[in-house]
């Protein structure tokens, strides 16, 4: 009798030995901080600084006993610390395929909707974007990190600046953001970003499933879209955070003279339902002129009125001086968005915007723009949303293309967008 519960006593005493051996091998997960931003009102999660409606990054460290507890755990013994696999655990991928179709109610000849520049394509399905991303946030506990945004399709043709197009850095468009991260381990964490990187200019994102409405706004379609150089990040607590930049110019890999341009954004949450952000940029982008200066400064404001109604607003004013003009030139734009989620999976949308391109330096010509949207939403399935939209543009000048080689002052496109996509983000 005896006997037959030996084995049983030293099975189960190799167990008991076993576990703190099995807990050094599987630690823990030691909580990082992350991005806290005021609650979107799309479909999805911001999840980036340019991808959040109010663009406002505040980093949030957190201490919990769980991570304490690792770190005890894993006591000074260096292969513990960090392994392959717990690296690759705290990189997040997704993919996404966008497609369109818009028909223009002015059939233009050229089969382009003019004044839209990522839903150019009249009356043609059109699979606009294909992106790939993979991102390792930098955090005080994990200091290391990137992000790489790689897109095919015809958006990238537009995205592409003119500055690099005029050199011959076409192939640059094919990653849309391209960085390295480091977080110093000063007070809360100051994180830096070396590398290509999307505008804080503008409330809209280039993923359409991450906008209130399918379409972009004037605002958005006339820049700026990228940047390349550094970009500094600090929060100081909860509510208040600021971020640097020093940068080449706009829409540039490149420079087209020896000067740069930097600028800084100030966020701020006075209220969990209300979020400020503004920033200033400033610096010479004219080829070869250091002398004239274009300045822009933009404000962005979320407000959450409720579990169902979401509020935003942006505004933007900036001057430049193109080398030997006689006059500082000046534009202005305006937009306000407003959302209603009836549940989960529907919701109704509405934007106003407008461009006031006094000299024409962004359109082409000297006029006002005003646009009119209604969208649509439902999301079919947790990663499949498509978005039906209604949009009216209207100009003080004959800017728009139609029918017989015909120029119109308005134009109407309706339009269905759908975005299907996957990732391992929670």
């Amino acid at each position: 009798m005896y006997r037959r519960f030996v084995p049983f006593h030293l099975m189960l005493l190799f167990f008991v030995a076993g576990l703190p051996v099995q807990a050094q091998e599987n630690p823990a997960p030691v909580v990082t901080a992350k991005p806290q931003t005021p609650p979107a009102a799309g479909p999805d999660d911001k999840k980036t600084i340019e991808a959040t409606p109010a663009k406002i990054e505040i980093i949030q460290t957190i201490t919990s006993s769980q991570s304490a507890t690792s770190d005890s755990t894993q006591g000074s013994d260096p292969t513990l610390v960090s392994t392959p696999s717990s690296f690759a655990r705290r990189i997040n991928w997704t993919v996404m395929l966008d497609a369109y179709y818009a028909y223009n109610f002015n059939r233009p000849d050229d089969n382009a909707n003019a004044g839209l520049l990522l839903e150019a394509r009249h009356n043609r399905p059109t699979l606009n974007m294909v992106k790939l991303n993979l991102e390792k946030q930098a955090t005080l506990e994990s200091p290391f990190g990137f992000r790489f945004d790689a897109v095919g399709g015809p958006s990238n043709q537009f995205l592409l600046g003119t500055k690099d197009r005029a050199r011959g850095l076409e192939t640059t468009r094919l990653l849309w953001q391209a960085y390295v991260s480091y977080t110093a381990p000063i007070g809360n964490g100051l994180t830096f970003d070396f590398g290509k990187f999307t505008t804080p200019i503008g409330m809209e994102s280039v993923d359409t499933k991450d906008n209130f409405n399918y379409s972009h706004s004037y605002l958005f379609n006339y820049g700026p879209f990228y940047h390349t150089g550094l970009r500094t990040k600090y929060s100081f607590n909860e509510r208040v955070s600021v971020t640097g930049y020093l940068v080449n110019a706009w829409d540039s890999v490149g420079d087209n003279n020896s000067g740069k341009t930097f600028g800084a954004t100030v966020s701020f949450l006075p209220h969990k339902k209300l979020s400020l952000s503004q920033t200033y940029l400033t610096g010479p982008e004219n080829p070869h002129d250091n002398g004239n200066w274009r300045n822009v400064f933009n404000t962005l404001v979320t407000f959450m009125a409720t579990e169902k109604w979401t509020f935003l607003g942006d505004f933007v004013y900036g001057n430049d001086r193109v080398t030997f003009a006689p006059q500082r030139n000046h534009w202005t734009g305006l937009a306000g968005f407003a959302r209603y989620a009836f549940n989960d999976r529907f919701a109704l949308s509405g934007r106003f915007d407008m461009f006031r391109d006094e000299a024409g330096l962004f359109s082409g010509q000297k006029q006002t723009l005003h646009g009119y949207t209604v969208t649509q939403e439902v999301r079919m399935m947790d990663n499949l949303i498509s978005k039906f939209e209604f949009r009216r543009g209207v100009s003080n000048q004959e800017f728009f293309t139609a029918s017989r080689n015909r120029l119109s002052k308005d134009q109407n496109v309706a339009l269905m967008g759908m975005t299907w996509f996957f990732t391992n983000k929670k």
